[in-house]
């Protein structure tokens, strides 16, 4: 494929979003199979299978401009597909998040992107910031893809601040008047093949980006942590041929594993939100060293936060702290406390 090998000699995927070359926005490359590939907007990829189906995937990465695995393991999708390594038999969304947060090296500009989704974005304190009005463009395409294909299942992906207990976990957000479901069967089957130990099931809707697709198309939505953050070029992406391999399975509807004999899947510790901290005072503390894991634990009594407002301390016989971050915004999120709702 002369046409498509010059076009990726040109600009790969990462550097098409970090640039001004868009890939002839509103044009289609076709593939030898009848696959399109079309960019909607900087960073929006979409891949139209020749056989049209209403099985939508969205897949998302940089939603943190300094989560760099994640983006590699997007831009390596693309490239497969694009010289036939991959075949796509789902409408699918690739989506490279924040471009300018991404090309500064950051977590993101002005805003947590990652909290702006729902409409946040258009609340007066978060308006007119570069990481609003991304959000903004992402809820769009995301809608107009929706529009056309359905959207059934999403994977946003990140890498953690800090280092885990458990390396790689998912979370399920939460929906509006609607009891927390155990994970389906064939979920549980992609996790396993990407190499997740752990789920997390959110106790309130959010609006994180996997919430608002959960919330707004009622898609399989998760946030998937695949381990720490690194600068791009440190990531070993070896490490995640078993992901990788996964992803390329959502894209072909393709599942690798095999369910056992009693169709139950229990190499899976999962978890609840017991406990949302929130930062509510300028002497707010979080009461763990700042190198703390995810999924440190504590035993019940044990106090985790205190400010003058609030104390938190540990109701169950034993909890685990998640995404611990005393550094927050007053009135943001500085940790999640877990409960085990299932035992090996």
């Amino acid at each position: 494929m002369p046409e498509n090998e010059h076009l990726l000699n040109q600009h790969s995927f990462i550097e098409a979003t970090l640039g001004n070359n868009l890939w002839r926005q509103s044009q289609a490359l076709c593939l030898e199979d009848g696959t399109k590939i079309m960019t909607r907007a900087k960073g929006v990829v979409e891949l139209l299978p020749i056989k049209q189906n209403k099985r939508g995937l969205l897949l998302s990465a940089g939603i943190h401009g300094n989560e760099t695995a994640p983006i590699e393991l997007l831009d390596k999708l693309l490239t497969d597909c694009i010289l036939g390594r991959i075949v796509v038999k789902r409408p699918t969304l690739l989506i490279l998040g924040h471009p300018q947060a991404i090309k500064a090296e950051k977590r993101f500009v002005e805003h947590n992107m990652n909290r702006l989704f729902m409409g946040v974005h258009e609340r007066k304190a978060f308006r007119g910031s570069i990481d609003a009005e991304r959000a903004n463009i992402l809820e769009l395409q995301v809608k107009r893809f929706a529009s056309r294909h359905s959207l059934i299942e999403h994977y946003d992906l990140h890498t953690a601040i800090r280092d885990s207990t458990i390396e790689r976990f998912a979370l399920q957000p939460k929906r509006e008047h609607e009891p927390i479901t155990r994970v389906s069967e064939l979920h549980r089957l992609v996790f396993k093949d990407m190499g997740v130990n752990a789920l997390v099931y959110q106790h309130k809707p959010a609006s994180t980006f996997s919430s608002y697709t959960s919330r707004t198309f009622k898609s399989d939505s998760y946030t998937v942590e695949l381990g720490k953050v690194r600068r791009f070029g440190e990531n070993d992406l070896e490490r995640y041929t078993n992901t990788y391999n996964s992803l390329c399975g959502r894209v072909s509807d393709i599942t690798h594993s095999v369910p056992p004999q009693d169709h139950q899947i229990e190499d899976i510790t999962e978890f609840e939100v017991c406990h949302e901290i929130v930062k509510d005072d300028a002497a707010f503390e979080l009461l763990v060293s700042e190198d703390a894991a995810n999924f440190k634990e504590f035993e019940q009594g044990e106090m985790v936060s205190r400010s003058p407002c609030s104390e938190y301390t540990v109701q169950n016989e034993r909890e685990f702290l998640i995404f611990p971050n005393n550094k927050v915004p007053i009135g943001q999120r500085a940790g999640l406390m877990l409960k085990r709702v299932n035992r090996r």
